[in-house]
C-alpha cells in the first residue's frame, strides 16, 4: 500500500501540473495543446486501457484516473480528490487521494489515512513536468466540424486517421508518468516509428476542443494494430502489451472553483497497510 500511494502522488501531481508543449504550428489543434498549460483546475476523467483480442470485456489492462482538481501555488498541496482505478481484467484495485492544501490522505476500503510527509511532498507542485500532447504532430488530414455546445460553452471537433508513432509515443509516455512503471515507454522514433506504422490496422482520434477558450475538453484515441507489433513495442508495454488501445480523456469545468473535504476520522500513516 505503501508504494502503491507513492505511486498515486506521482499520478495526482501530473494530473494537477497540466503543463503542455505543441510543436509551434498553427490551428485548433496547435492552440488546444498550447492551452494544456493554463487549465489550474478542473474535473478530469482519463482512462488508458489495452486489450489483446477482439472483445475488450474480461481483456483489457490499463487504469482510470477521475475526480477534481485545483493545482496549488508553487511548493504547495493541490486541492483535489481523484480516484484512481487500476484495470486488470475483471479486476479493479481502486484508491483515492485527497488532498485539501493542508494535508493529503489516501482512502481504501473505505478508511481514510494521513499520507506521510514524503509521499504527501510528492503531490507538490514543482514546475518543469506535466502532460505533453502534440496534438497537431497526431493528424493526418484531419476534418474540423462544429460540435454543438459542451460544458456549456461552443465547441468544435477535430477527427481523423492519425500517424500512429507521435499518438502513441505521447500516450506511452503519459502511461508511465501516471504510474504504470511496467511501460519502459521507449522513444517511438525513425525505424521503430516506420515499423510501428507498418504493423497498424488503423488509427484515429476525436477532439473537442471550445472554440473560443481553446481548452481541451474531449479527446478519444483507438488504435488497432496487427498480431505481432515491433518486439521493442511488445517488450516495452509489459502488461499492456496488446494489440488495441483505447485512450479517453476528458476534461469538465476548467479553471472553476474546487473545494474538498477531508475525509473523516483518518488514521495515522502508520497504520497504512503494507499490501
Amino acid at each position: 500500500m505503501r508504494r502503491r500511494a507513492a505511486g498515486l502522488g506521482m499520478a495526482l501531481t501530473i494530473a494537477v501540473l497540466m503543463a503542455a508543449c505543441g510543436s509551434g504550428s498553427g490551428g485548433p489543434l496547435a492552440a488546444t495543446a498550447g492551452k494544456l498549460g493554463d487549465v489550474h483546475s478542473g474535473i478530469l476523467d482519463l482512462r488508458l486501457t489495452a486489450a489483446a483480442g477482439e472483445q475488450s470485456t474480461g481483456e483489457e489492462a490499463g487504469f482510470r484516473l477521475e475526480g477534481p482538481f485545483a493545482q496549488g501555488a508553487k511548493g504547495h498541496l493541490p486541492v483535489a480528490d481523484i480516484t484512481y482505478t487500476q484495470l486488470e481484467g475483471r479486476r479493479e484495485q481502486v484508491v483515492k487521494v485527497v488532498a485539501t492544501g493542508d494535508h493529503a490522505y489516501v482512502v481504501r476500503n473505505g478508511r481514510s489515512y494521513v499520507l506521510p510527509d514524503a509521499q504527501a511532498n510528492q503531490l507538490k507542485v514543482s514546475g518543469g513536468s506535466g502532460i505533453d500532447l502534440h496534438l497537431d504532430r497526431w493528424f493526418d488530414n484531419p476534418k474540423l466540424t462544429d460540435a454543438g455546445t459542451l460544458d456549456g460553452v461552443a465547441v468544435q471537433r477535430v477527427d481523423g486517421p492519425v500517424k500512429v508513432a507521435d499518438a502513441l509515443d505521447d500516450l506511452f509516455q503519459l502511461s508511465r508518468k501516471f504510474g504504470a512503471t511496467d511501460v519502459r515507454t521507449p522513444r517511438i522514433k525513425g525505424d521503430l516509428a516506420k515499423r510501428l506504422a507498418s504493423s497498424t490496422e488503423s488509427a484515429t482520434a476525436q477532439v473537442v476542443t471550445g472554440k473560443q477558450d481553446h481548452f481541451l475538453r474531449h479527446l478519444v484515441l483507438d488504435v488497432k494494430l496487427r498480431s505481432q507489433a515491433p518486439p521493442q513495442i511488445r517488450e516495452a508495454l509489459g502488461r499492456l502489451s496488446a494489440v488495441r488501445f483505447h485512450f479517453d480523456f476528458g476534461l469538465s469545468q476548467p479553471n472553476r472553483p474546487v473545494h474538498v473535504r477531508a475525509p473523516s476520522n483518518p488514521l495515522p500513516a502508520s497504520e497504512l497497510p503494507s499490501t
